[in-house]
């Protein structure tokens, strides 16, 4: 408890920045104080779905950065916020943040101490996203300040496309820090994971390799190694290469014929069946090690890729209800899991395909969310229900999944 004081100002015209122009030279000490600060508000324009970012440097006071879109203050995942100082000559904020709406979002320049007042300017950019040739020529880049900033750790985004009958190979490599990635695409507007490899051992390159979808597909250049490498403050970045390339496939043999023209038992003959994507909430609770977990699935999607097998994708949950420690990777939560269905077919995993952003600590209350995927090598038209038997530890959790 404590005492607070409310004030409700008229507006008055706000100046306009616009994202990718010149910075913008301004003052601030003119105007009224709040809570002991002067302030200076923009209208920050976008224009784009780009990430976006702010810097304001001055030489009289350390700025204070605010910004405000249609549901408050921008906070979490959607913006990061960085100051910087050298000596007492100049000081800096570097906000960065993901625009979500197309109407001017506000911001606010202040103070960090009260009072302070001075020239500054102000500059905003927006991050690109480049083009990934996947001819094998590969391309150089650096990990740093000009890039996005998440939780802690430099992103640089790519975008690649692939073709039909295509094997897909990244190779990512740095001698000045650990390289990581991720590749996601987007599904019917929502971002779905491909793979996450964050490098945790902190080698200094990686390979990733797989047959995808045709489609375009997103790569986030980052850095990885052990989370101690950033719990000094200190953000690896430095100079990468990155190369594409796409290689033939050759189509699979045919199946051995069963009798006089006939299929398999098992041989669906008939057209694909259209892909689904539909939302659930199965939960289920499960002790192991002494300690009890609980498991859920929120999402599912359903498609065939090729029209000769069954991909299953689940939005996955687990929350510690009475576990502190450390999770056991991903990769060997989804390995050890698997899916059935009404007919007895059991779904091999793709962990490759299996990824989590959550961190890697544990404690009451706290969860990690992430997707697996699944695979039959066969088209299952028919699909009543399918069962996710969930690894935790040395016990499993059993979800029942109708699909309508």
């Amino acid at each position: 408890s404590g005492a607070y004081q409310l004030e409700v100002v008229p507006g008055g015209p706000i100046d306009s920045v616009y994202v990718d122009e010149d910075a913008r030279l301004d003052t601030l000490g003119v105007g009224t104080r709040r809570s002991g600060r002067y302030e200076r508000v923009f209208g920050v324009s976008t224009g784009s779905e780009l990430p976006v970012v702010l810097r304001v440097v001055s030489t009289a006071f350390r700025p204070r950065l605010h910004l405000f879109g249609p549901n408050g203050e921008v906070r979490g995942a959607w913006q990061t916020l960085e100051r910087s100082s050298s000596g007492d000559s100049l000081h800096g904020a570097v906000l960065r943040y993901l625009p979500g709406w197309d109407a001017p979002y506000r911001l606010i320049v202040s103070s960090e101490n009260p009072g302070e007042t001075g020239p500054f300017a102000l500059d905003v950019q927006s991050i690109d996203i480049r083009d990934l040739p996947v001819d094998g020529r590969g391309l150089r880049s650096t990990l740093g300040d000009e890039s996005w900033l998440e939780n802690g750790r430099y992103v640089d985004t790519y975008k690649f496309r692939t073709r039909d009958g295509t094997k897909t190979i990244l190779t990512l490599q740095s001698d000045e820090f650990a390289p990581a990635l991720r590749v996601w695409r987007i599904e019917r507007r929502s971002r779905e994971e491909v793979t996450e490899n964050l490098n945790t051992p902190g080698a200094n390159a990686l390979r990733y390799e797989a047959e995808l979808d045709p489609g375009e597909y997103f790569l986030e250049v980052t850095s990885g190694g052990a989370d101690s490498t950033y719990a000094s403050g200190r953000t690896p970045g430095g100079s990468y290469s990155l190369v594409a390339r796409a290689e033939s496939i050759a189509p699979p043999p045919p199946p051995p014929s069963t009798g006089e023209g006939g299929s398999g038992p098992d041989t669906y003959d008939g057209p694909v069946p259209p892909s689904q994507v539909f939302s659930t909430e199965v939960r289920r609770t499960g002790e192991s090690g002494g300690n009890q977990f609980e498991v859920g699935v929120t999402n599912v999607a359903i498609s065939y890729p090729g029209g000769s097998r069954t991909r299953v994708q689940l939005s996955v949950t687990v929350r510690s209800i009475d576990y502190t420690g450390n999770w056991a990777p991903w990769s060997s939560f989804a390995g050890r899991s698997y899916v059935v269905d009404d007919r007895g077919r059991r779904f091999r995993t793709a962990v490759g395909e299996s990824q989590s952003p959550s961190g890697s600590s544990a404690e009451p209350g706290t969860a990690r969310r992430g997707t697996v995927v699944f695979y039959l090598n066969e088209v299952a038209p028919d699909l009543k229900r399918v069962v996710l038997v969930a690894s935790i530890g040395e016990r499993t959790v059993t979800l029942p999944i109708s699909v309508p």
